[in-house]
């Protein structure tokens, strides 16, 4: 026989007023009672009196219907009692030493309490069937079950028929032919339109939908619909699967009433009163109802925000700001949704409201966390909470907790920067960042700083000169080792820099004393380990204490060219400098990650070595390149160092002889041709040096060219010129010797 489980709440003054009542069809595969035209709601009037404060029996039923047995000693570590027969309830009371008490049903435990002498225990559940007692001593006394579904003689006589309500016919009802089953205004806001109604029906009307696969979250509509009627009672209300006996039942014509509507508590004719409902061969079980008001849902109490952070996250490939806050309260036995209404104030003092309901158990533990949607860095918020049970009841209002300020969780990321140079004018730096690049909202909302940073030392290293040696490592989880060092070593100088040994490469995570917390690198594999011995740790190239603010721009109208002038661009230091920038964005006091470094090499101006002293040319002779050999003989010794012999073709205007100087100098040492042994090098104080130039052999005319030699230093560095003029005479031609044998000059080949 399929049965029918019926619960009531009592009493309630709001409307509808009266007793409520709700059932649904436990045994049915549908869970709505498919096929049952109608519900058919009984009533017998009780004549008991109400408890006296003497009598330790809750009022879940008549006294009567209370069984009661023997007391259960505990002597030892464990008593387990088992009772004669399953109970939908457990009434007690314990005697004795602290302990702890279970109690269970088909195998699961359905309450788990720690009891003190003289506690009341009361324990209900759809099936209990044993009491457990963890301690050392101690006696349940008056111990005593209520079994629910045991035929009552109490149903022999006097039945009433409240009512009968129309079930499979509902869903083919119109809508406000079903709405009048709840009158009251309240009402019409929690279902306002008919389109609502309708998804409502058509979840009632799935009942061929299977079950969930394993790992579906998702409720199928047969699963979302008996959620539905058991957390709102006016939705069971509208579906034939609840009602009231009261001034405020149904004045829908789908339902036919025959009894009159139960008093109110306080009038003359108030009384108790057992239900129970029929469907057909289906009986549910009985329920009983005093002539008192029920209690209504108690406020939520010691609410707390255990954390409150604001973050940037994308939405439709948007970025938005968003405030992630953690909420705890203390749950409630009525309630069993809380509803969170939380208050939004943007930078301008506007308020926006926002409420969400949840489970009532979804405040305790480690708390509800909730993302809010706001427009700047500087919202507030506020929450309130108010508990609502399953039968439309809801609480008064809790304290509002706020402002709440978040802190900020958010690293802001930097641009990718394209490279650096020097200004044209050589006095200031200009970065480019790559082009596409947008700050996040946080940014923009918080007016954001691009700081950029050059780097004004070298990453400190630890082993290298004076040995360091570790442990062999220890696992301390799936993500991090541990090791121990020989000795101490500046914590904050190689926390996130990197621990090498041999064959192994880890990031440092912290720096105890001597102990060394390593994270171990992301993605999958076998995790590799190394050996006691000498290992090298390396500060991380981006701390903080290698880099140097020389620059900030607004990060919100990032310029395309950062343009700024910088200390190191002063002064004559070493004749070739690297320099290093990165670029951080900083948003209210928190620095983000840097971005990829770009360098910018700079050449001082250097200080040229003195000239070469004056010489003396020959022009010794060809080789068989057609390279004449020049050897130069100078005044005076030359200084040890390099030089270079250079030569460059000359107009004929100038005199053999003439030195250049000025301008011709100038000339010279930005056109002039090296020979082919240059530069070279002077070893002691020497005043001849000899190189081979590819110099012009004249047939008919003769030529002028500047020969001449160049000091370089060590440095690169390179002297003014020393030059001279030098005429070439013309080589006799063939014809020349034929015709004049007397007047043949042979030319000297070098070897």
């Amino acid at each position: 026989m399929t049965r029918i489980s019926l619960s009531t709440l009592g009493w309630v003054a709001e409307a509808p007023a009266g007793n409520r009542l709700r059932w649904s069809f436990v045994d049915d595969p549908t869970g709505r009672g498919a096929g049952v035209d109608k519900a058919i709601v009984q009533r017998v009037a009780l004549d008991w009196k109400l408890p006296d404060g003497k009598e330790i029996l809750p009022p879940l039923a008549p006294p009567a219907w209370w069984r009661r047995h023997d007391d259960v000693t505990l002597d030892g570590p464990l008593a387990i009692h088992v009772l004669p027969e399953p109970a939908q309830a457990v009434c007690f009371v314990f005697r004795g030493e602290p302990c702890r008490v279970r109690v269970t049903g088909r195998g699961h435990v359905v309450a788990d309490q720690l009891v003190n002498d003289g506690d009341v225990v009361v324990v209900e559940g759809d099936w209990l069937d044993r009491i457990v007692l963890l301690g050392t001593r101690g006696v349940v006394e008056a111990l005593a079950t209520l079994d629910l579904w045991q035929p009552r003689s109490v149903w022999d006589s006097h039945v009433e028929t409240v009512g009968e309500i129309a079930v499979a016919p509902t869903l083919d009802a119109p809508f406000d032919v079903v709405l009048k089953r709840h009158p009251a205004e309240r009402f019409q806001r929690l279902v306002a339109t008919a389109d609502e109604w309708t998804k409502l029906v058509e979840c009632a009307r799935a009942d061929s939908y299977p079950e969930m696969p394993p790992g579906f979250e998702s409720p199928s509509p047969r699963q979302l619909l008996q959620l539905i009627m058991a957390t709102r009672w006016h939705v069971a209300l509208l579906l034939g699967h609840g009602t009231c006996d009261g001034p405020g039942r149904s004045e829908s014509p789908l339902d036919q009433f025959h009894a009159p509507p139960a008093a109110a508590p306080g009038q003359s004719d108030a009384r108790p009163y057992a239900y129970r409902v029929l469907a057909g061969d289906w009986i549910s079980n009985t329920r009983a109802c005093l002539p008192i008001m029920a209690p209504p849902p108690e406020k939520p109490s010691e609410l707390a925000v255990t954390r409150a952070a604001l973050r940037v996250v994308t939405r439709e490939e948007d970025d938005v700001l968003e405030a992630h806050i953690r909420l705890r309260w203390a749950a409630t036995r009525q309630a069993n949704l809380v509803e969170v209404v939380q208050w939004v104030e943007n930078a301008e003092g506007e308020e926006r409201r926002e409420s969400v309901e949840v489970p009532a158990h979804a405040g305790t533990g480690e708390g509800l966390a909730r993302s809010i949607v706001v427009d700047s860095h500087r919202a507030k918020l506020w929450v309130q909470l108010r508990n609502r049970d399953g039968w439309d009841r809801v609480s008064t209002t809790s304290d509002r907790l706020g402002p709440i300020e978040p802190t900020i969780d958010h690293a802001a990321p930097p641009p990718a920067l394209a490279e650096a140079r020097i200004a044209p004018e050589g006095n200031a730096v200009e970065i480019v960042p790559h082009p596409g690049w947008t700050p996040d909202a946080l940014t923009v909302s918080a007016s954001g700083v691009a700081g950029v940073y050059r780097r004004v030392g070298s990453p400190a290293e630890e082993g290298t000169r004076e040995p360091l040696h570790a442990s062999v490592p220890v696992s301390a989880d799936p993500e991090t080792m541990t090791t121990t060092l020989d000795r101490a070593v500046d914590a904050a100088l190689y926390a996130g820099g990197s621990f090498v040994a041999a064959g192994f490469r880890a990031t440092i995570e912290a720096i105890v004393g001597v102990r060394v917390t390593l994270r171990m690198p992301a993605g999958g594999g076998a995790r590799r380990l190394f050996g006691a011995g000498p290992v090298r740790l390396y500060q991380d190239p981006a701390h903080p204490a290698l880099w140097e603010r020389v620059a900030e721009f607004s990060a919100s109208d990032l310029p395309k060219v950062l343009r700024f002038g910088d200390r190191a661009l002063d002064g004559q230091a070493s004749a070739l400098e690297l320099l290093m920038y990165c670029v951080r964005i900083e948003v209210l006091g928190r620095l983000g990650p840097p971005s990829n470094t770009v360098f910018l090499l700079r050449q001082h101006a250097l200080d040229a070595p003195p000239r070469p002293p004056r010489f003396s040319p020959t022009l010794v002779g060809r080789d068989g390149y057609d390279r004449t050999l020049v050897s130069l003989v100078f005044e005076e010794p030359l200084v040890p160092g390099h030089y270079q012999v250079a030569w460059m073709d000359h107009t004929l205007d100038t005199p053999a002889g003439t030195w250049l100087e000025g301008e011709q100098c100038a000339a010279f040492a930005s056109e002039a041709v090296a020979g082919a042994w240059s530069p070279l090098v002077v070893a002691d104080a020497a005043i001849e040096l000899s190189d081979l130039l590819p110099l012009p052999a004249p047939a008919r005319h003769g030529r002028r060219i500047a020969l001449g030699i160049v000091r370089i230093d060590e440095l690169g560095a390179r002297s003014e010129p020393r030059a001279v003029i030098l005429g070439i005479a013309p080589e006799p031609s063939l014809a020349d010797i034929l015709l004049n044998p007397h007047h043949h000059v042979p030319v000297r080949r070098v070897p």
